[in-house]
């Protein structure tokens, strides 16, 4: 039977279980004589009062903790009740406002993007008492903070072309400096000493805020509910980052200039500020030296160069490997900025402590520095393109050691024979690195043909897919663990997870290139133009409506897992096929064996039932893999539209924008379109058996769905 569209597309926004919490507190408030309009207008927020029942009650066994939070309730209610003393009782004796609270905090809290500004004076570097700019917060949390502010979807579309966090914090310094009253304009300038800069200026030349390009690279600090140890407000749960801007002329009211000296007093942990971590911001940006700026810089501009013009890039670095032979030593000096901070990093104050600690890790970490050193030899070729790609991959392993060793991995490792790894059985055992090694092998022996940039910078998955037209695969690195794909990745597994998603795009190309008849310039070529052409579609504008706006955000996350997660060509025609693709069908799967006589490992190649596009999207989007399930970040996609029907919309939008062919088997409606019916059956089709399990069914699922139980369970190990 045919359902018709409007059915089930509501054009608002559904009531989700967050909003079901969150409106029976604020009925339980308002029946406890708390005036509504308390409420809509934000003084008395029912988040906050969750988020402070949910600490009360964690804290069950540490009254002086619980006492601290008493309070916090009863000053954040303040003059809305005539009683706040008896209403936080209330609040913290209701069984049923306890639960819900717990569910809330470690099941739904999102935390929230935002920027803060570490904003100075002019020259306040060349001074020796430097000062800060704060906030005098006149609501609870009570105390000083930070300017700062959430990054909006909007800002994405900005008149300089800045990354999105880069804009925010312009904005953000335009209203919390200048004042949310003034007009402000947004320019590219050059000061008075000559140095381009970003600036904000109010119309009435009130003041005018400043930031470099040399600090756009930020610091970026992230909390989570695990984290938190003195809880305030869940606006405290965030993924910022600090930006450092200078201000000149007026400021508006309610700022004042502090001390760093007074910020960073060990008389007071927190510096004075309502959230502590505003002071961890002050100390990492005002301790960066211009030197330490430099070179982030360099790295940050080489590889936004590559993001902004891929393919300029790659034809130019493919020139200097021509006309040097496609000698896989040719001089690199992009990457020198990288080989520059493992250095850095590896003598960090809490590694060194390790070394001195473990003498053996100081020991390993000669070893990877005379391998990043040797590359740098000014004397002779600098930064050997291969060379310090090996380089780079000794100073990751050295990292990925620290962080085991950090977690106490080696303590239970068996010490007298060959370890098999097995996430299933042992935590923070190694999958990628462990299955994988032999494609990252493969790869480096493809340079120069197929070029690998490790890099430090952040990437977006928007970034990821403008890059995918060409033959450039970034490899990702950090010193410690990261959330990646749904796991905890260590310093290793990030960069081999990165390696086997390149290698696994390079043969996706190959075989492109033989199904479709195309030369490999001809598919660098086509895909280039349409990746320019899609992207610029779907690029969320500040005119978009919520709904347009979170339309938008889908069907990147159903680009990326065709183009990256599942490493097809970004090609027109390969996007609307994957789009339908069904489940059901074989696909090759990879699962390590060991040889029971020799001890020697195997990689047996087995078979997988496929699963559809469009059900990968949504278990991915549900359960945990690209954010946490209690930290589901509304950037990647509000968690309001993360369910069957919003994705199947943007599945259909997408295949009449593309005008696709409909695939063999696919239902049509109407209009000659790949019906909307036959879509959702995909999207609520069997999905993976994932590490994280649901807690909430799809109500759809169960309609539309296929019955079957959870496909492909982890496997880790062939017996």
């Amino acid at each position: 039977m045919r359902i018709e569209k409007s059915a089930i597309h509501p054009m608002g926004r559904t009531e989700g279980e967050p909003d079901r919490i969150t409106r029976d507190v604020s009925s339980f408030l308002i029946r406890e004589n708390v005036a509504s309009e308390k409420i809509t207008s934000g003084d008395i927020r029912p988040s906050s009062v969750l988020y402070m029942n949910y600490w009360f009650h964690r804290l069950g066994n540490n009254p002086e903790e619980q006492s601290r939070i008493r309070q916090n309730l009863v000053e954040y209610i303040g003059n809305a009740s005539d009683n706040p003393d008896k209403l936080a009782a209330t609040l913290f004796s209701n069984n049923s406002i306890a639960e819900s609270s717990r569910r809330y905090v470690e099941r739904l809290l999102v935390p929230t993007k935002t920027v803060d500004l570490v904003i100075t004076k002019p020259d306040s570097d060349r001074k020796r008492e430097k000062e800060v700019l704060c906030l005098e917060r006149d609501y609870y949390p009570f105390g000083l903070s930070l300017p700062g502010g959430i990054i909006k979807d909007t800002d994405e579309d900005n008149d300089l072309d800045l990354r999105p966090e880069v804009f925010a914090a312009l904005r953000v310094a335009g209203e919390k400096v200048m004042g949310q009253d003034e007009n402000v304009s947004y320019s590219q300038e050059v000061d008075t000493n000559g140095k381009t800069c970003f600036v904000v200026r109010s119309e009435s030349d009130r003041g005018v805020v400043r930031l470099y390009p040399e600090d756009t690279s930020g610091y970026r600090y992230s909390e989570n509910i695990k984290s938190i140890l003195r809880p305030s407000d869940p606006r405290h749960i965030v993924d910022t980052i600090g930006f450092k801007c200078e201000v000149e002329g007026e400021v508006k009211d309610g700022l004042v200039w502090r001390k760093k000296s007074e910020i960073m007093s060990p008389d007071d942990s927190s510096g004075g500020f309502a959230f502590g971590h505003h002071r961890e911001i002050v100390a990492q940006i005002t301790s960066q030296t211009s030197l330490e700026k430099e070179k982030k810089m360099r790295e940050y501009e080489f590889i936004r160069s590559v993001i902004k013009d891929p393919l300029e890039t790659y034809e130019s670095l493919k020139d200097r490997f021509e006309s040097q032979g496609n000698s896989p030593e040719v001089s690199f000096p992009e990457l020198f900025p990288v080989v520059d901070r493992i250095l850095s990093e590896a003598f960090s104050d809490e590694i060194n402590q390790l070394c001195e600690e473990t003498p053996l890790l100081a020991g390993i970490r000669d070893k990877a520095v005379i391998s990043l050193r040797q590359v740098c030899l000014k004397n002779r070729t600098f930064c050997p393109y291969l060379p310090t790609l090996l380089a780079v991959a000794d100073g990751v392993a050295f990292f990925d050691l620290v962080a085991r060793q950090k977690k106490g991995f080696y303590d239970t490792m068996p010490k007298d024979k060959i370890v098999e790894h097995n996430p299933k059985d042992t935590e923070y055992a190694s999958y990628h690195m462990y299955r994988y090694k032999y494609r990252f092998d493969q790869l480096i022996g493809m340079v120069p043909e197929e070029m690998v940039i490790p890099t430090f910078e952040p990437l977006s998955a928007t970034d990821l897919m403008r890059v995918r037209g060409v033959p450039i695969r970034f490899v990702g690195i950090s010193p410690d663990f990261l959330y990646v794909d749904e796991f905890e990745q260590s310093p290793e597994e990030f960069f081999m997870h990165d390696a086997n998603h390149s290698w696994r795009m390079i043969m996706e190309d190959k075989n492109a290139e033989k199904k479709y008849g195309k030369t490999k310039d001809q598919l660098i070529q086509e895909s280039n133009e349409f990746i320019n052409e899609y992207l610029d579609e779907i690029k969320i504008r500040s005119t978009d409506t919520e709904s347009e706006r979170e339309m938008k955000k889908l069907k990147k996350i159903i680009l990326f897992e065709i183009v990256h997660e599942d490493a097809r060509p970004f090609l027109k025609e390969v996007i609307a096929k994957q789009v339908q693709e069904k489940e059901g069908k074989p696909v090759p799967f990879e699962v390590p064996r060991i040889d029971p006589e020799t001890g020697y490992m195997d990689v047996v190649d087995t078979l997988d039932t496929g699963i559809s596009t469009l059900s990968y999207v949504r278990n991915k989007l549900q359960h945990g893999f690209y954010d946490h399930i209690d930290a589901q970040l509304p950037q990647i996609v509000d968690p309001k539209y993360r369910t069957a029907e919003w994705i199947t919309r943007a599945a259909y939008d997408m295949l009449v924008e593309l005008d696709a062919q409909p695939v063999n088997g696919a239902e049509l409606d109407h209009e000659g379109h790949v019906s909307y019916e036959w879509l959702l059956r995909r999207t609520c089709a069997v999905g993976p058996d994932n590490i994280h399990g649901e807690e909430e069914v799809d109500p759809l699922v169960a309609q539309y769905g296929d019955g079957a139980e959870k496909l492909n369970p982890k496997r880790y190990q062939v017996s």
